[in-house]
């Protein structure tokens, strides 16, 4: 052979990956351990969203909710950033207009409800992008004299509106009267139930609707008509001052011999701490204090109809609770996709005590994880929480963290 012969070359072409068959990216999309990828993946380009479309792929993913940072401080900024429990970090951005200057709440399988002023209402899914229009609320004479932002205090959805067209959404106005909305309705309905009590939570349980009071009354309504009626009361007049209850559905893993889902009771125990020296009014001799509110501990009851009386338990069985600005929901620890990043038997809490935003600098300093086998309370790694927290990206007046299932 001739060594002075020249070499051959392979040639190497250039992919354009924008032109991938739709069948490929479809392939490889299906392989995605999480919505995270998935929705980096179809930020690619263009023809890479419309190849892999979004309602395809949710119920692979793992249950594990993201938590919805604030919006961002700079002028004209749509962009909010998403934490996963699974990487410790912010794993996510997208832009997302519709919450901007606007109080979110996460009312079930991962749909937003958001509002600002008296006319902007929305119902929307912030990883699909599909919405609804809601009708205002400015046909309730105690709308007017209210804040719109805090108008609303929770709200849930009765089904998937992606994926069914017949759904009910109830949401909990000025914390003393229930309203609800179906699509077709041209404005909001007035649940009847008496305004002796404020109402704390409301969460959907074998096809009914459930909402709590101050006063141990759980009101049940099916959601085709405006009549609720109380299945159960307790006397919760001995309730701690600062605290919170809760309505979820349980996983069925080990809430009862039947293997049926069980309606859990939550209560967050929290307690209050100033800070003496903020300021102070010479006049009066005074000196004002801010007051921080911090969780400290929770309770888990579940509903014995034998008794009709909530029996307390003292772990969830593997599973993990989530709290917040959120339809309160129950990850099941039994399934190994819901392992990435959970820690069972946990309660994951995110801030919602809505009222001290203003006094506290923003809401958003109370989040973090509590463990029901040792009764410590753990912090969310990577992020900066807690009562002296600087971190733009956890505080807002308006809208502070939430979490989020990962649905489409």
């Amino acid at each position: 052979m001739d060594n002075n012969m020249p070499k051959l070359q392979p040639q190497y072409a250039l992919m354009d990956w924008s032109s991938l068959i739709p069948d490929l990216l479809v392939e490889i999309a299906t392989r995605l351990p999480d919505v995270e990828d998935f929705m980096a993946f179809r930020g690619v380009c263009a023809w890479w969203r419309t190849a892999v479309t979004k309602d395809k792929f949710g119920p692979s993913w793992p249950r594990v909710p993201l938590l919805m940072l604030v919006e961002k401080e700079e002028e004209g900024s749509m962009e909010r950033e998403f934490y996963s429990l699974s990487k410790s970090k912010v794993c996510m951005r997208s832009s997302l207009p519709l919450a901007k200057g606007k109080r979110c709440f996460e009312v079930r399988f991962g749909w937003l409800m958001s509002l600002a002023d008296y006319d902007e209402v929305t119902l929307w899914n912030p990883l699909s992008g599909l919405q609804f229009g809601l009708p205002d609320f400015q046909g309730f004479p105690d709308y007017r004299d209210c804040d719109p932002l805090i108008f609303i205090t929770k709200a849930v959805l009765s089904e998937n509106p992606s994926k069914v067209s017949d759904f009910t959404l109830v949401a909990i106005c000025r914390s003393v009267f229930l309203v609800f909305w179906r699509p077709g309705n041209r404005n909001w309905t007035l649940i009847k139930t008496k305004r002796d009590s404020a109402f704390l939570d409301v969460n959907y349980f074998k096809g009914k609707f459930h909402a709590i009071n101050t006063c141990g009354n759980i009101w049940v309504w099916d959601g085709n008509t405006p009549l609720a009626h109380i299945v159960l009361s307790i006397n919760f007049y001995l309730l701690p001052r600062y605290s919170k209850l809760y309505l979820v559905e349980s996983s069925s893993k080990y809430s009862s011999e039947t293997g049926e889902a069980e309606l859990l009771l939550i209560l967050r125990l929290e307690n209050m701490y100033e800070d003496g020296d903020d300021s102070s009014d010479e006049e009066a001799d005074q000196v004002y204090k801010t007051k921080y509110f911090y969780t400290r501990h929770f309770k888990v009851y579940q509903l014995d109809t034998a008794r009709n009386d909530w029996a307390e338990i003292p772990h969830l069985g593997g599973d993990a609770l989530f709290v917040g600005y959120n339809a309160t929901i129950a990850v099941p620890g039994s399934e190994p996709k819901t392992r990435n990043g959970i820690k069972p038997n946990c309660i994951y809490f995110s801030d919602d005590r809505w009222l001290t935003f203003q006094e506290m600098g923003g809401g958003g300093r109370d989040m973090g994880i509590y463990n029901m086998e040792d009764g410590n309370v753990e912090r969310l790694d990577g992020l900066d929480v807690g009562i002296d927290v600087q971190d733009k990206s956890v505080l807002s007046f308006i809208s502070p963290p939430l979490w989020i299932p990962p649905n489409t």
